[in-house]
């Protein structure tokens, strides 16, 4: 098989990626233990659900590409950097105990680096595999997806639908899995010397099923209750800009959630001790730069 050159620049470009984001693994580990024994207190669930919710949206996938399909021989791969700015001060009114922070090493910023490969599929399907690492930890995430489009109609935007479905992997004691559905929207505009802008965005529900394994406490051994995936249903919206030169493109996105916990609920006689077990507003703002080739 012959290779041209700027395909050979685009697999050094992916295996950079992969490259730098492994250099960067260091210790940030989970401390669950931050959030208080649920045999002890139980309010303690009610703050492992916060927590979790908003790590999975930070790990959850984004909206891969503009609503329209690479065609029954079209392959693409992409490479990228996203920079998530979780709510830490939130996160951080979770913790009952004073001896550390629930995430080691946090950062105003969590930086993602990963790769995307998607394939056309007849009848207007394609199905794409993305994987990403989280620098300074062993944490990263395999994701998959199914996206049918409806494009080509004359001065009507083009249309899509995805479904995936991700785990969460080096997060031990954690299990964290997401899966959803997105409704996509996007218009492509020509502009002079062969360049194309794409301009997408729109809404995408994501589900979140997170677990313990048992945790070994100052006051006893135990875990916290599971997060069921229907029952967790967050909303997301995105928007995106993508340009497009013959086969080369570089694509920007953002996406912004909210999540809210309500208050948990306390006995009468026995009232919550301090204010943080009030509800938490948990918002993420989310950014991803990519850049890849058709093949």
């Amino acid at each position: 098989m012959r290779f041209r050159p700027n395909k050979l620049a685009a697999y050094a470009i992916f295996a950079g990626a992969l490259l730098a984001s492994m250099g960067h693994t260091a210790p940030r580990h989970i401390h669950l233990e931050q959030l208080g024994n649920p045999s002890k207190d139980e309010t303690a669930n009610d703050r492992f659900a916060t927590f979790t919710r908003q790590l999975a949206l930070c790990f959850s996938p984004h909206s891969p590409s503009p609503p329209h399909t690479l065609g029954w021989l079209g392959t693409s791969a992409t490479a990228f950097v996203s920079f998530e700015k979780p709510n830490w001060e939130a996160i951080e009114k979770l913790r009952r105990e004073t001896t550390g922070p629930l995430l080691s090493q946090t950062s105003p910023l969590w930086t993602q680096l990963g790769i995307a490969v998607r394939k056309g599929l007849p009848y207007s399907f394609e199905v794409g595999l993305h994987a990403k690492w989280l620098s300074q930890s062993a944490m990263w995430t395999l994701a998959g997806d199914l996206r049918w489009a409806f494009e080509g109609i004359d001065y009507l935007p083009n249309f899509s639908i995805r479904v995936h479905l991700q785990q969460l992997f080096g997060a031990s004691p954690l299990q964290l899995a997401t899966g959803g559905m997105d409704l996509s929207l996007g218009y492509a505009f020509a502009l002079p010397k062969g360049f194309i802008l794409s301009a997408f965005g729109g809404w995408d529900l994501v589900f979140v099923y997170a677990a313990s394994q048992r945790i070994n406490f100052d006051d006893g051994e135990a875990k916290f209750t599971s997060l069921k995936p229907f029952s967790n249903s967050h909303n997301r919206l995105y928007a995106a800009l993508r340009l497009s030169y013959w086969n080369a493109f570089a694509q920007l996105s953002f996406s912004y959630s909210v999540l809210k916990t309500p208050a948990a609920a306390a006995p009468a006689d026995n009232p919550p001790p301090s204010n943080n077990d009030e509800g938490i507003s948990s918002s993420l703002l989310s950014a991803n730069f990519g850049a890849g080739y058709l093949f």
